[in-house]
């Protein structure tokens, strides 16, 4: 019942992607038409916070933080291909973000993402996902003809990964939406301090390197598993020969 739960809600991010928050206007998101992609790890709910703090003196781009708690990963859209993240969770984006809107390709930039998930019988526990944020978009979908409601705001960044226990499910081309939900005060403005809570999240990999729904073995349990098969075979083999003469004799 929890992981039909958990299923309903991995999906209902991507349908209040598309529909709730689909901008009816011209909108900055780097992907405005966001559809379900897998693998798919999901974060929120009330645990996320996001703020801004905008660039003084002289300074040109401000900071951008984003914090909330990791859940659930998807490989597909049955409830048998849902994993609860379990354990000491937690995502966190720092960001420098123009007074433009647009990403700061500063070295600061960061992207982590941390706790445990069992996937069909093998478990990972550590960092997860790590990367680096490439490109920004906004939306302040409490605008009138954005779709939202007032108090809302979306986001969404275009992650590099270069690490972490999931690295080769998910592939180095990445993408987060972020959807601020309650409380949120951006308007637009760079050049303005904001903040937004309840911010939910997806993380989807761009042409993930194979289908298969966990991280690849080393290749020496590979050539091991291989082995192991080969020699099976030849003994049978051997057996079946071995009655072969028995009964000729």
């Amino acid at each position: 019942m929890h992981r039909m739960h958990r299923l309903a809600v991995t999906l209902g991010l991507a349908l209040v992607a598309t529909t709730v928050f689909a901008p009816k206007a011209s909108a900055a998101l780097l992907h405005p038409t966001d559809t379900s992609q897998f693998p798919d790890l999901s974060s929120g709910y009330v645990s996320g916070t996001l703020h801004y703090i905008a660039p003084t003196g002289t300074a040109t781009s401000g900071l951008l933080t984003v914090s909330n708690t990791p859940y659930a990963l998807a490989l597909g859209t049955t409830a048998a291909t849902q994993f609860d993240v379990t354990g000491t969770r937690s995502q966190s984006i720092v960001a420098q973000i123009n007074s433009d809107g647009s990403l700061n390709n500063a070295s600061q930039n960061s992207y982590d993402l941390f706790g445990t998930v069992t996937v069909n019988g093998q478990t990972y526990s550590g960092e997860l996902l790590k990367g680096t944020p490439t490109a920004f978009g906004s939306l302040n979908t409490a605008a009138a003809g954005n779709g939202g409601l007032a108090g809302t705001s979306m986001f969404d960044m275009d992650v590099k990964i270069t690490g972490g226990l999931l690295q080769s499910l998910f592939g180095t081309d990445t993408y987060i939406r972020l959807a601020a939900e309650r409380w949120s005060t951006f308007n637009g403005n760079f050049a303005q301090d904001f903040s937004g809570g309840k911010v939910t999240s997806n993380i989807r990999g761009f042409n993930p390197p194979s289908p298969a729904p966990v991280p690849e073995p080393t290749t020496l349990v590979v050539l091991i598993a291989a082995g192991g098969a080969g020699l099976l075979v030849r003994h049978r083999r051997r057996i079946r020969r071995d009655d072969l003469e028995t009964a000729a004799s």
